[in-house]
């Protein structure tokens, strides 16, 4: 288990160069782990993750540089590897909108479309510099013969817009913070021993960002505790959670 999602940890998404890390979009990880799931994986090897600014293999609107994109491979259960064209397939099948084909066995995936991003679309061969409309092939994966989901209706973000929505705001679930949904979030605020969706929610988007919670949708000393590391570590205000912290929490504003 690790501390991102069931199969990934934040060790897997380190800058090659320097070591440094930014928290993962959070969409990128739950998709990660329906590729997982759909090609009944062994394991995923990450050889990339977020880059930083200095890192020789980025650049300016790099999506690994804005921590939205991960360079993999897939291994099989028998221990030989899937190839990049099936990984490609799967990942065009589960919604991945940025697929690059690198060698045989690795993959670029990001996921611009779902998330801002200066292009929204790219299917790609880094080896001859070509791109493709669809990686289709019709290929059967363990995922077409186990109703593997092939939807990302379960991202933190959409479950967010269900909860506000929920609450009597009318957003539009799609998976994208924007102004109005962190409008309408700023209208709550979590303190000692509230309780309820928005609690377990924020508890688990504290989890992901790498924080000591129990996951139970109270928020009981352990949960106020890692909220206030949280506001210590972004130079916020330590108290309850409210206001611009959410937009923190989220990652919204930052490069």
């Amino acid at each position: 288990m690790g501390n991102l999602s069931e199969h990934f940890d934040s060790s897997e998404f380190i800058c090659s160069c320097c070591g440094g890390y930014k928290p993962m979009s959070t969409l990128l990880i739950t998709m990660l782990e329906k590729v997982y799931a759909y090609m009944n994986a062994k394991a995923i090897i990450i050889s990339s993750g977020y880059r930083c600014e200095n890192n020789p293999w980025g650049y300016k609107n790099d999506a690994h540089r804005k921590a939205m994109a991960a360079d993999l491979c897939v291994q099989k259960q028998d221990g030989s590897f899937y190839s990049s064209w099936d990984i490609a397939e799967v990942a065009e099948r589960l919604g991945f909108r940025g697929i690059g084909i690198i060698d045989n066995t690795y993959v670029h995936l990001d996921t611009r479309g779902h998330e801002p991003f200066v292009y929204d679309f790219w299917f790609g061969n880094e080896m001859t510099g070509e791109n493709y409309t669809t990686f289709q092939r019709g290929t059967i994966f363990y995922g077409d013969n186990n109703k593997i989901s092939e939807t990302t209706d379960d991202t933190l973000e959409n479950k967010l817009q269900k909860i506000l929505n929920n609450k009597g705001y009318n957003l539009d679930v799609d998976g994208i913070i924007g102004n109005i949904t962190l409008t309408d979030l700023r209208d709550y605020t979590i303190e000692p021993n509230d309780s309820g969706e928005l609690t377990k929610w924020t508890q688990e988007l504290l989890k992901v960002r790498g924080y000591d919670v129990d996951i139970n949708g109270t928020a009981d000393e352990k949960t106020m505790n890692a909220i206030h590391a949280f506001q210590k570590d972004n130079n916020l205000g330590e108290g309850i959670l409210s206001g611009g912290d959410w937009g923190v929490l989220l990652q919204k504003g930052q490069v």
